[in-house]
């Protein structure tokens, strides 16, 4: 009876010795494969990772943050270009005028960047011509205004260059994003319907609606800062435009004043000597 004990023993313990040999390399060979399949590649990691998970409506999304990108920049080095100071540099003028040397505060204007004194050199160059020609006072100070007036549409044209595709791009790449996620959602609800029970429907799903709503986020994550420049942008904008208008009314008050001196000295000039 012993010997039958003992023999049952010795084929169990035989039996569980061969199933542990048997299912210790599939053990090991599944856990390899959910390492192999844990790991990613260099492309799949960050932002690029987004862009290569998210389908093809990242492509427009990665063009609007290219653009966006590319306007940003560029503005920002615009502005920083033309940014001077208006204060001194219409103290400077004024001294010019008042000592009648129009060609040097022509030339300072030419020397100096910026919308003030762009506009400030088209009302002197036209005042000059005026009084070549020997024009009235109030003919002049006219005329100069209505040149300033011109040449300020064209300031604000270059003053907002780009800004308009900048909005462009703050609205449509929340779109983007937005209908890239609906197509995500009918591409993840269809593959349900094809499993038709065959797996884990919830594992489906929620891989699916992940991967559809990464364009969404990308999207908001282009049309915030974009957004923000543009605001900052505009404020920008408007600064100098006031600055503008600030220095052609100074402007045109300080030669108003200089053709009223310069009338008086003529009429001096004029008037007979008592001897």
């Amino acid at each position: 009876m012993d010997l039958f004990i003992s023999l049952a023993q010795t084929a169990t313990a035989a039996t569980q010795a061969a199933t542990q040999a048997l299912t210790q390399p599939a053990t090991q060979q599944a856990a390899q494969q959910i390492v192999e399949s844990d790991a990613k590649a260099w492309y799949e990691y960050g932002l690029l990772g987004w862009y290569v998970a998210g389908g093809w409506f990242m492509v427009p999304l990665f063009l609007c943050q290219v653009v966006g990108l590319g306007i940003i920049i560029e503005r920002l080095m615009a502005y920083r270009a033309i940014t001077i100071d208006t204060s001194a540099f219409r103290r400077q003028i004024s001294e010019l005028l008042t000592r009648h040397k129009l060609d040097e505060a022509i030339a300072l204007c030419d020397a100096t960047p910026g919308p003030v004194a762009a506009t400030v050199a088209v009302g002197l160059r036209r005042f000059k011509l005026l009084e070549v020609l020997n024009k009235p006072a109030d003919q002049i100070e006219s005329d100069v205004s209505k040149a300033i007036d011109d040449y300020g549409v064209h300031i604000v044209a270059i003053l907002e260059k780009h800004l308009a595709l900048l909005a462009t791009v703050t609205a449509l790449a929340p779109l983007f994003g937005f209908l890239g996620t609906v197509q995500g959602m009918v591409i993840a609800f269809d593959d349900i319907t094809k499993m038709a029970g065959a797996g884990n429907i919830i594992l489906t799903t929620a891989a699916g609606i992940k991967v559809a709503l990464l364009t969404t986020v990308l999207g908001l994550v282009i049309a915030i800062p974009c957004q923000f420049f543009y605001n900052s942008f505009s404020n920008r904008v408007n600064h100098f435009v006031l600055e503008v208008e600030e220095s052609a009314t100074e402007l045109i008050q300080n030669l108003a004043l200089m053709t009223a001196i310069g009338n008086k000295k003529s009429e001096e000039a004029k008037e007979p000597v008592n001897v």
